[in-house]
């Protein structure tokens, strides 16, 4: 097993690719979303792990961070970083796209696996650009409903501050409930879609996710694909037994 790592741009998304290159068999594709404040190096080690158990591991940089454009930018308003996160989402295809020309992935099976921000982006992605070639998805500690997290960003980041007056948060979360994922994701009922959070998440509340999970699994005619897990006594962090359960469902999904 030879695991290489090479940067690569596609357009204007820097992305690194990670995969056996010994092995003459394509691979299925694992697409990772990396969280705020972070880029798409966070997942060089997990990439490694997930290429040892025979994935093609893409990671790329999302709007406004890393080598992205708009990186390093300052959020003027909190709708920006909704924006951010819709822009990001358009990355996903133009990156499939650019897969399908590669000798090792196999950009028809594609799976998506993200972390906070990263699965708000897997979120508005499966909402709104959604292709058949990518066949599972585990978005981690993130949510399809987008309105209480606009009031976390205006008490709690600076640049906002000036806006944390009842009525104007309110009229912000009116304007994210009138786009967000959840608006959308309402009929969802075919993609395996394994949902993880932290029991003691204090950013993504847990009782939503369970709103949505019970919301969305009725709609499933084959209850083995989609799933709900959460972490007992686990905040807002990715951890080891997280990773091991999203494998185990790409492998279920993307290597029968």
């Amino acid at each position: 097993m030879d695991i290489r790592t090479t940067q690569v741009n596609v357009d204007d998304i820097a992305s690194i690719y990670v995969y056996d290159h010994d092995s003459q068999v394509v691979k299925p594709v694992l697409l990772l979303l990396h969280g705020a404040g972070s880029t798409k190096e966070s997942w060089l080690n997990i990439a490694k792990s997930f290429a040892e158990k025979g994935f093609f591991v893409a990671a790329f940089d999302a709007y406004g961070y890393g080598e992205s454009p708009g990186a390093g930018m300052t959020w003027k308003d909190p709708i920006d970083i909704f924006n951010g996160y819709r822009e990001s989402s358009g990355y996903i295809n133009r990156l499939i796209r650019e897969l399908e020309r590669h000798p090792h992935a196999d950009a028809e099976r594609v799976g998506l696996i993200g972390f906070s921000m990263g699965a708000h982006i897997i979120y508005h992605y499966l909402a709104k650009d959604c292709i058949s070639k990518v066949k599972a998805a585990v978005p981690i500690s993130g949510s399809p409903r987008w309105d209480n997290i606009v009031r976390r960003f205006i008490l709690t980041m600076e640049p906002f501050a000036h806006l944390a007056e009842e009525d104007v948060i309110s009229q912000y979360e009116e304007r994210v409930a009138s786009f967000h994922p959840l608006t959308y994701l309402r009929d969802f009922n075919a993609l395996p879609l394994f949902i993880l959070t932290g029991e003691k998440d204090e950013r993504m509340p847990v009782d939503d996710l369970i709103s949505f999970y019970n919301e969305v699994e009725k709609n499933y005619a084959d209850k083995e694909k989609i799933a709900l897990k959460t972490y007992p006594g686990v905040g807002h962090r990715l951890i080891k037994e997280m990773l091991q359960d999203s494998a185990m469902w790409m492998e279920k999904f993307l290597q029968q």
